[in-house]
C-alpha cells in the first residue's frame, strides 16, 4: 500500500479462492502444515524457495519509513519482483516473531499474485489507477485479499481445528504459539472460523 493508503483495484477473491491460494503454497513448501498444526516456514520460503522457482528477490531495507513493514513491487533493474521488508520485520522473522510472521506472508500474496496481475494490467492499459482503500470493495482490495491469504497459510482451516479439538477454543496463547502467529491474529482466524466463545 502507499503511504497515503491508496491501492490499486485488483482481481475480486472470495474468502474461498484466498484458502485455495494458500493450500497451493502449503501444499508445495509444508504440506504435512495443512492437516498438522505448526508453523509455516515463511521465512525459508521467502529467502531460498521463493527466488528460485518464482523470480522473486528477497531483501531487507534499511531506511523504510515507518509504519510500512514491508513492500513488494517490479524491481525496475531486474525485472524480477521483489519483496522487502524492514529491519525490524527481518529480526522478527528470523526470531520467530507473529507479527513479522504474518507481514511476510502477507508480501509473499503481494509477490505471487498481485504483482504478475497488475504488470499484465499495465501491458495491456487497463491499469486504473490507485484508489482510496476505503473506497474500493474489500474483496479487489491487494491488502484485504494479503492478510487473508498470510491468515490461511499460517493458521490452515483443517489444521486448526485439530488444535482447537485438541486444545480447546479458549486457550488462545497456546494456539497462537503453536502457529508461530500472534494472540491477535489467532483470535481473528478463531472468530472467522466459527471456533471463538
Amino acid at each position: 500500500m502507499s503511504r497515503d493508503g491508496e491501492v490499486p483495484v485488483v482481481s475480486p477473491l472470495s474468502n474461498d479462492a484466498l484458502e485455495r491460494h494458500a493450500l497451493v503454497v502449503i501444499r508445495a513448501c509444508a504440506p504435512e502444515l495443512e492437516q498438522e498444526p505448526g508453523q509455516f516456514p515463511i521465512l525459508d520460503v521467502l529467502e531460498f524457495k521463493l527466488p528460485i522457482e518464482n523470480d522473486v528477490d528477497f531483501g531487507v531495507e534499511g531506511g523504510m519509513p515507518p509504519p510500512l513493514e514491508g513492500i513488494t513491487r517490479p524491481s525496475a533493474h531486474t525485472g524480477r519482483t521483489e519483496i522487502l521488508v524492514s529491519e525490524t520485520v527481518y529480526e522478527g522473522l528470523r526470531t520467530g516473531d507473529g507479527r513479522a510472521r504474518f507481514t511476510g506472508s502477507h508480501e509473499l500474496f503481494h509477490a505471487l499474485v498481485h504483482v504478475p496481475q497488475l504488470k499484465r494490467a499495465v501491458d495491456h492499459g487497463l491499469f486504473t489507477g490507485l484508489h482510496r482503500e476505503g473506497s474500493i470493495p474489500a474483496y479487489r482490495s491487494p491488502e484485504w485479499q494479503a492478510n487473508g491469504f498470510a491468515s490461511r497459510l499460517l493458521m490452515p482451516t483443517e489444521a486448526v481445528k485439530l488444535a482447537v479439538k485438541a486444545f480447546g477454543h479458549r486457550n488462545v496463547d497456546r494456539l497462537a504459539r503453536l502457529f508461530g502467529v500472534s494472540r491477535a491474529a489467532m483470535s481473528v482466524r478463531l472468530r472467522q472460523l466459527g471456533l471463538a466463545a
